[in-house]
């Protein structure tokens, strides 16, 4: 109606992305997706904005050996025979030991030393 009335209408496009989060088996889907988006570099500007909190030279990398992708806070310390599959996301100061693996894992929380096993579709805080 506006417009027939001679109104000038602005309109903005704005694409974005929505996830849900609140379940469990959901935060983990939506954090596979959000790498997934952020390594294809066609992420949008807020994931962008979001990354710099995480070291550069620990960035988000595939893991082929292991089929997984890994994202990486700062000092993280991970040893060789740690297994990722699916993706692990890792907070600031943490240092996973021998004997572990991680299947589609969030370690968030303190500044710790992950003890040894198998930690699968999870967060850790």
């Amino acid at each position: 109606d506006a417009i027939l009335a001679g109104e000038r209408v602005e309109i903005c496009f704005d694409p974005g992305l929505w996830f849900e989060a609140g379940s469990l088996p959901d935060f983990l889907q939506t954090t596979r997706e959000l790498l997934e988006l952020y390594q294809s570099r066609k992420a949008p500007p807020a994931l962008l904005e979001l990354a710099k909190d995480y070291d550069t030279t620990l960035d988000l990398r595939p893991l082929p050996e292991s089929r997984g992708l890994l994202l990486c806070g700062r000092n993280v310390r991970i040893k060789e025979s740690v297994e990722v599959q699916g993706f692990a996301v890792i907070a600031n100061d943490i240092e996973i030991s021998c004997d572990t693996k991680l299947y589609n894992v969030v370690i968030a929380g303190p500044p710790r030393t992950l003890a040894p096993g198998v930690y699968t579709d999870t967060i850790l805080v």
